[in-house]
């Protein structure tokens, strides 16, 4: 329960007076999109990373899960069975149980995915975005020093590489497609496979699989990245909703 880790874990923020940590400032719009994507529904399939000091791991208590809990419904009794019968299949040992450790504040330190952690409590105009609880999947490095941590984040914030542009909203288009990104991608696209004057000049990594071969198919040099025009669009606000008077909404067609 993200609410429930908030009330042990510590950031271990770079400006925080006397000490030297870290960890990048919040950002509250962000805190906001992410509370948005999880009311709709939406996974964070990401782990949120913690670290815990050596003397807080020796008081960390492990508790086998039995096969049957006493006041378990036939529900939870069937994904536990599942669950351990997964289990059994994997090559790499996993034991199922409870980790019991001090609750007190600095328990334990968010190495990644503060934003993702404090996303759960963001609040517009001073009310909760979320309504309703969630859970997070967390990984704990147990017996850790704080220098091993801020490595940790470095490894994690520096040498991941990202994802090509071109085919981020190569994807948003089609995995994503009523979003303002997702609208712009689906236009760049449709622009390139159309009667326009953009017709197979726009590069996306997936153009090829909507194309048939063509003697004067422009090379991918020549062509305008997905990336830019679709960012073109957004900042021309093309996207945006507009409120159209009824007596003119007639002749207006998708």
């Amino acid at each position: 329960d993200p609410r429930k880790l908030l009330k042990v874990a510590a950031v271990a923020r770079r400006h925080r007076p006397g000490e030297t940590f870290y960890q990048r400032w919040l950002d509250h719009t962000r805190l906001e999109k992410i509370g948005e994507h999880l009311e709709k529904g939406n996974p964070l399939p990401s782990n949120i990373v913690v670290g815990m000091t050596s003397d807080i791991a020796k008081q960390t208590k492990f508790e086998p899960t039995k096969s049957e809990y006493e006041d378990a419904d036939a529900e939870q009794k069937k994904l536990l069975k599942e669950l351990q019968r997964e289990v059994v299949k994997s090559k790499v040992p996993i034991h199922l149980g409870t980790l019991t450790f001090p609750r007190k504040y600095r328990s334990c330190w968010i190495i990644d995915g503060q934003h993702r952690l404090y996303g759960v409590i963001a609040s517009d105009q001073g009310k909760p975005i979320l309504k309703n609880p969630i859970k997070l999947p967390v990984v704990v490095f147990a017996g850790i020093k704080y220098d091993t941590m801020a490595g940790m984040f470095l490894d994690i914030n520096v040498e991941q590489k990202a994802i090509p542009p071109d085919l981020k909203f190569d994807l948003w288009g089609d995995y994503r497609p009523e979003t303002d990104v997702g609208v712009a991608s689906r236009i760049c696209k449709e622009l390139n496979t159309g009667g326009s004057v953009l017709h197979w000049r726009v590069f996306y990594p997936s153009y090829k699989l909507h194309e048939e071969e063509n003697p004067n198919d422009l090379p991918k040099v020549k062509r305008i990245p997905i990336s830019a025009l679709t960012d073109a669009i957004i900042h021309s606000r093309l996207t945006n909703d507009i409120l159209v008077p009824k007596d003119k909404a007639n002749g207006i067609s998708e």
